[in-house]
């Protein structure tokens, strides 16, 4: 959670939530042990941090965009094409035939 109660916000750890007595306060535990008790008003969910890029299985030497060529064993003559890399796909060989 992030406490609103000085700039830049403050993280904290949500360790009480409301009660009966109390039902719009929060109990916080700070990063340097203190705890605290503040109103849903001044406390707000931490942004999600972005995904890291995925890392690729293929070495880093292999390019998209370079000419290769693809024989596999059910293939009775190899394929020439261009490797395209993605998010998606790792490496494929497009379908656009260079010969």
């Amino acid at each position: 959670m992030l406490v609103h109660t000085h700039f830049p916000p403050s993280m904290a750890t949500v360790i009480g939530i409301p009660t009966y007595e109390k039902p719009d306060v929060y109990t916080v535990l700070f990063r340097d042990g203190s705890i605290s008790e503040y109103t849903e008003n001044l406390l707000s969910a931490v942004p999600p941090v972005s995904p890291s890029p995925v890392s690729s299985l293929l070495p880093k030497w292999v390019k998209g965009g370079v000419r290769v060529t693809l024989f596999l064993q059910n293939m009775h003559q190899p394929k020439h094409g261009t490797l395209q890399v993605s998010s998606e796909f790792l490496g494929i060989l497009s379908r656009k035939e260079l010969n």
